[in-house]
């Protein structure tokens, strides 16, 4: 993981967005902050992403706060409306909770990738699109099911349209859905892009 990709997780660690937009509080408490190497690893972690697409647009990182799905280099994820970066934890984060220092102890066990059909991209995007903004031609939809080792899931999609690439996730008890989304959309910004 480049440095440019571990300043740009700490900045979503440090804004206390984690995990399925539920805001923690996350504090850098070592001077080198709470990444690790992913070398030291279970030999059991999924530390790859299955899908040459996806993997373009995110990867995993190891914390002393447990593995977690983040952008990959280059990449920002945003839920709409403000700077409210995301990312995807095998820890598993509750609204308002400091997040355990769990280490390498969780971890993803499994990390699955599926193209979905048109008929079932035509739904997501609808469940995770504004009314006035629900595409015309249906989005390439990539739906990505990451397990962890405690059993914790998340669930999440990654939508191609013709003219930009966005991404949906499940919408949190804590932070509801607004009708008529099912879906929470969020941001996926190319910061390579000139």
């Amino acid at each position: 993981m480049s440095f440019a990709t571990v300043r740009s997780v700490l900045v979503v660690l440090a804004a206390g967005v984690v995990g399925i937009g539920m805001w923690v509080s996350v504090r850098a408490e070592t001077p080198e902050g709470p990444f690790l190497s992913c070398s030291e690893a279970p030999k059991e972690a999924v530390l790859t992403l299955p899908d040459t697409n996806v993997s373009q647009w995110a990867q995993v990182a190891c914390s002393k706060y447990g593995h977690v799905i983040v952008p990959a280099d280059g990449y920002v994820w945003s839920l709409y409306g403000g700077f409210a970066p995301i990312a995807f934890t095998a820890q598993g984060m509750k609204q308002n909770t400091e997040p355990k220092e769990v280490r390498h102890s969780v971890h993803f066990s499994s990390i699955t990738v599926d193209v979905l059909d048109e008929n079932a991209a035509k739904k997501i995007a609808a469940s995770s699109s504004w009314n006035e903004e629900v595409p015309r031609v249906a989005p390439k939809v990539w739906h990505v099911n990451a397990t962890s080792n405690t059993g914790h899931v998340e669930d999440f999609f990654f939508l191609r349209y013709p003219d930009r690439l966005s991404g949906a996730m499940q919408c949190p008890k804590e932070m509801p859905c607004i009708a008529p989304l099912t879906l929470m959309p969020f941001f996926i910004y190319d910061a390579r892009r000139k």
